[in-house]
This record gives structure tokens, sequence and C-alpha cells, in this order.
């Protein structure tokens, strides 16, 4: 019997955790949309975030099941110290893809950058000039002045200065 009532307790507990969830996953969802309104950003773009949003709120939510399932505070906390090295990675690594993902998110919600601006990139004789036509999960697409398509990734837009243009 005090099995069973462990295991209800168990379960309540994931139930209110799974509805907290969805409450702030609403929250969030609807600050996302109302940021990308306010900053005339693509659809695309806005989905984009929500699928960010939602993966980075399921890991943690995957984290508090796990303990309130009795999953060890030792087998815990090697989930966490990996998961805080994937991160390191994605964050500090130029040559690692995960930066290219974690450096798209950046550009995301840190830069006033957005489809059809015209931008140069770099400076001197390593320079970029062209229209943005597509941020995209690994690289920015960039249609330069002899309309070629550039593909240039993202983590490397965070290392170039940037000059958003007039049209």
């Amino acid at each position: 019997m005090n099995e069973l009532n462990f295991h209800l307790e168990n379960l309540a507990w994931s139930i209110l955790l799974f509805v907290i969830f969805l409450v702030i996953r609403k929250a969030l969802y609807r600050g996302i949309e109302s940021f990308g309104r306010r900053n005339s950003l693509s659809l695309e773009r806005i989905m984009r975030a929500k699928r960010f949003m939602t993966f980075f709120m399921g890991i943690s939510i995957f984290s508090v099941f796990l303990l309130i399932w009795g999953v060890q505070l030792k087998e815990f906390f090697l989930i966490v110290a990996t998961t805080f090295t994937i991160i390191g990675t994605a964050c500090f690594a130029s040559w690692s893809n995960l930066s290219n993902i974690s450096s798209g998110i950046i550009l995301f919600f840190s830069y006033d950058l957005k489809h059809g601006d015209r931008i140069r990139l770099g400076s001197g004789d390593n320079t970029i000039e062209g229209r943005v036509h597509e941020m995209k999960l690994f690289y920015v697409e960039i249609i330069n002045t002899e309309n070629e398509i550039v593909l240039y990734p993202n983590n490397m837009m965070l290392h170039q200065s940037i000059t958003i243009l007039k049209q």
C-alpha cells in the first residue's frame, strides 16, 4: 500500500508539473508572438523561436520529472553536467554546429536584423554586402550585389561587424 501511495503522489506531482509547463509555455508563446509582431519578424522566425523555447523547457521539465520519480541526485547531476557541457560547447566552440544554433538564437533575439535588410558584413577587404534573404538554423542567406546567394554561418555573423544599410 505504501508503494501505491508513493506512485500516486508522484503521479499527482507529475500532472501538476505538466499543467504548470502548459501554462508557462502559453505565456511564453504569447510573449514571443508579441515580440515578433512589434519587430515585424516573419512567421517562420516566430515559429522557430517557439520550437527553441519548447525544447529548452522540455529539457527542464524532464529533469524535474526525473527527480520526482526518484532518480538519484548523483545520476541527476551527471545529466546536468553533461547538459551544461553541451551548452558550453554550443556557446563557445566556434567550430561546433551547436555554436551556429546558439548564435542563430542570439541573432534572432538580440539584433534588429530581418528579411530584406541591406547589410554589410566585416570591414576592409573582407566585406560582404547584400540583402538578407533568410535566417536559418545554421546560417544566414545573403543575396550579394552580383545576385549570388552567400550562405554565412551564424557564429561568423557574431564575430563580424554588421552594418544595416539604408534602403
